[in-house]
């Protein structure tokens, strides 16, 4: 009876970590813009409460833009599926970057990789803008509009495992079986 359950515990234990739902660290892979400038970093987006708690995202220079660092400040984004995340960051009181990312399929909770769309089909983009007299007292002027060319998102569960700890599962199991052998089922 006491086999039974504690067979029972690790199946139950086994299938709670496959279940498990939560925050998604998205990581940005080969992401490039038409102009030769490049995009990485990552941000964690939770899906089930349409929730960003961190993000750091550098984009570098191309022949047209300058790239710039975004951290978490003001992001917006469409939808629970979320296919489309706009993140804004002020440099000071006059300047402003914008980050347009379009996706291919939605953010969940479950990982994955995700392309992100390029050029006109998204589009996905960068663009600097400043305000002569201060946000939001001028009209903008457009210093400069990069499409992204390419590139994907790659998101691993927060409550994922990484292969080291799946790894130490044989030989647990392992350890187990050889107690079970050395000191008889009766004890164990």
């Amino acid at each position: 009876m006491i086999k039974n359950m504690f067979r029972l515990g690790i199946c139950a234990g086994f299938f709670t970590l496959a279940a498990f739902g939560g925050p998604v660290t998205w990581t940005f892979a080969n992401g490039t813009f038409a102009d030769g400038g490049t995009i990485s970093g990552s941000f964690t987006y939770d899906p089930d409460i349409d929730l960003f708690s961190s993000l750091s995202i550098v984009t570098t220079a191309g022949s047209v833009g300058s790239g710039f660092t975004y951290k978490l400040s003001s992001v917006s984004f469409d939808g629970g599926a979320t296919t489309k995340v706009y993140v804004f960051n002020f440099e000071n009181s006059t300047t402003e970057f914008s980050l347009g990312l379009n996706f291919a399929s939605g953010l969940g909770d479950a990982g994955g990789t995700v392309s992100i769309l390029p050029g006109n089909s998204g589009p996905s983009f960068e663009r600097e803008d400043t305000y002569p007299n201060g946000y939001p007292n001028s009209p903008d002027n457009l210093d400069y509009f990069r499409y992204i060319s390419g590139g994907t998102l790659t998101g691993l569960p927060a409550g994922t495992p990484e292969p080291g700890t799946w790894l130490l599962c044989p030989g647990a199991l392992g350890l187990v079986a050889l107690k079970r052998r050395r000191y008889g089922r009766s004890r164990l």
